[in-house]
């Protein structure tokens, strides 16, 4: 059976489509040091002042919020532009580094909007003269736009099927920039909170792209209340060391295949751009149209600074991940091996010897038992149950403590069970896991709570926002309680008043003794190697 299942996910690994590993990430103050301020005049004749870094920050154009987990970049909103000025202040700033086949995402909470606006999120190449290497907009809109514009940018005989997979609208077919006045091929979003003020009111979203020369370029966008935000993107330092696969993301927004468009001949190594311009080719050729009054675009830019408060940029992060060789992904898999042979694990208890015998009396000889039994579902007795019927001290205390923990406790049912399983998560405890998932399940703990649970590294008080907006503020709370617990014994005032705003002295005092209780759990569980899960990994919860 084993050499049956390692030839299954040797085939596997061999034929499995693309695997990334993040190579790089930017939060906050990170920005700084991985991107270049740029300052020369605009390429597409905007109404722009681009200035430099440190003008930049000594003018709050560029900073990171006060806990480093956010990015700005903003135009001014305060200045009337003089008639001999190049343009309102803003930013343009480029990756130092250049990057090929990869797969890009961008959690971004606010984009700028607004009439004159021409913010896009790109890459291009250093080759020269543009468009060689090409050109790749992942984020691109004017004015009062709401739905966003994927295009790409490049030299002859590149062009695109009127139909393919897709869910967005192809607007054009050929890239060249010679052909349709440099239009490029482009697709519409079809959602209308894929840009502008729909977008920033929806709190943003994530934008994804994957370039690879075997298929080409896709585009993938997901609102921030989507529940079909895949977890590598919503949880993407989970998978930071074990990387991922784009296969279960759907259908792309945008999809650019390389059937008629060569990718070694049109594509090379990008620098990341982010820029805020204003009218020019684009957005000042359509500002007339676009609903923004009767002045000229660039009379709008010099004379309504107020106008530009939504024009800025909040990025939460920015990350690369590298596409890795399959021998990587064969020795992942062999890595993660255990893991995946535990997934089947279905039966509460396998029977599977401990270190000492286990004592099922039969029902009705013995007190003790039965009131085990009274408290297991069907009144069946666990293996824990006859580990602890060695000692019968032990297990009526036992009994008696637990029972109370289990049946009178006042937490919140979805609360108690998350301590529990954090608790089994963190101390690797495989046994008190897997009797307590099909509990946390019943409470209404979902599966992808449950994968947040098993999988968030130990203190995620690191990505707290994270954490409350995937187990709301609650669970949120209990969880970084049970790492403290467990790792730390002692609890922070911080971590503890976080608690206490949704518990009462009585829960509080429940929430420890099942924080407390089940981390004895663990260690018994363990150290007496009850159903031979001692050396079995904490099961993948499956949805």
């Amino acid at each position: 059976m084993f050499s049956f299942i390692l030839a299954a996910l040797f085939v596997s690994a061999q034929a499995h489509s693309a695997h990334f590993k993040l190579a790089d990430k930017f939060i906050g103050s990170d920005f700084f040091s991985g991107f270049d301020w740029k300052t020369f005049d605009d390429p597409t004749h905007g109404r722009v002042n681009y200035v430099d870094q440190q003008t930049a920050m000594a003018t709050n154009l560029s900073y990171a919020s006060a806990g480093n987990t956010k990015f700005f970049m903003r135009a001014d909103a305060h200045t009337v532009v003089s008639d001999d000025a190049r343009g309102r202040d803003s930013v343009r700033i480029e990756s130092f580094s250049a990057y090929d086949q990869s797969v890009f995402i961008l959690d971004v909470e606010h984009m700028p909007a607004g009439c004159a606006t021409w913010p896009a999120f790109w890459s291009f190449s250093q080759s020269s003269p543009w468009p060689q290497g090409g050109e790749i907009d992942i984020i691109e809109g004017v004015n009062l736009n709401t739905n966003n514009l994927a295009s790409l940018h490049t030299i002859a005989n590149c062009t695109m099927p009127e139909e393919r997979s897709q869910s967005g609208q192809t607007q054009s077919t050929n890239c060249d920039t010679n052909v349709n006045f440099n239009q490029g091929c482009g697709t519409s979003l079809t959602q209308s909170n894929s840009y502008g003020s729909p977008f920033n009111s929806n709190g943003g979203g994530w934008y994804a792209m994957r370039r690879t020369q075997d298929i080409g370029i896709q585009v993938w966008f997901w609102p921030r209340d989507s529940w079909r935000v895949p977890l590598q993107v919503r949880y993407p330092f989970i998978f930071e060391h074990i990387g991922f696969g784009t296969d279960n993301w759907g259908e792309p927004d945008a999809s650019f295949p390389v059937k008629e468009c060569d990718y070694s001949t049109h594509f090379d190594s990008h620098k990341i751009v982010f820029d805020l311009t204003f009218c020019g080719d684009w957005a000042g050729n359509v500002f007339a149209s676009a609903g923004c009054g009767n002045s000229t675009c660039v009379d709008f830019v010099d004379n309504n600074p107020d106008k530009f408060k939504e024009a800025y940029w909040e990025i939460n992060s920015f990350e690369r991940s590298r596409e890795v060789m399959a021998s990587f992904i064969l020795l992942l898999v062999l890595s993660c091996l255990p893991s995946l042979l535990a997934l089947p694990l279905e039966k509460r208890d396998d029977n599977i010897p401990a270190r000492v015998p286990y004592i099922f009396p039969e029902a009705g000889t013995d007190s003790l038992a039965d009131s085990f039994r009274a408290r297991r579902t069907n009144g069946v007795l666990l293996d824990l149950d006859g580990v602890l019927l060695n000692s019968r001290p032990v297990a009526a205390g036992w009994n008696e403590v637990f029972g109370a923990i289990r049946s009178n406790n006042t937490l919140p049912g979805d609360m108690r069970e998350l301590l529990i399983l954090r608790t089994a998560a963190i101390n690797n405890a495989a046994y008190q896991w897997i009797q307590h998932e099909p509990e946390g399940r019943a409470e209404g703990l979902t599966t992808e709570q449950l994968l947040f649970v098993r999988l968030t590294p130990p203190f995620g008080s690191a990505n707290s926002s994270t954490i409350t907006q995937s187990l709301g503020p609650h669970l949120s709370a209990a969880m970084i309680y049970a790492d403290e617990v467990a790792l730390n014994i002692r609890v922070s005032e911080e971590t503890f008043n976080s608690l206490r705003v949704f518990l009462n002295d009585t829960q509080l005092v429940d929430a420890a003794a099942t924080a407390g209780g089940y981390n004895w759990v663990s260690r018994f569980t363990v150290g007496l190697d009850i159903d031979g899960k001692a050396n079995v990994p904490v099961p993948i919860p499956q949805g």
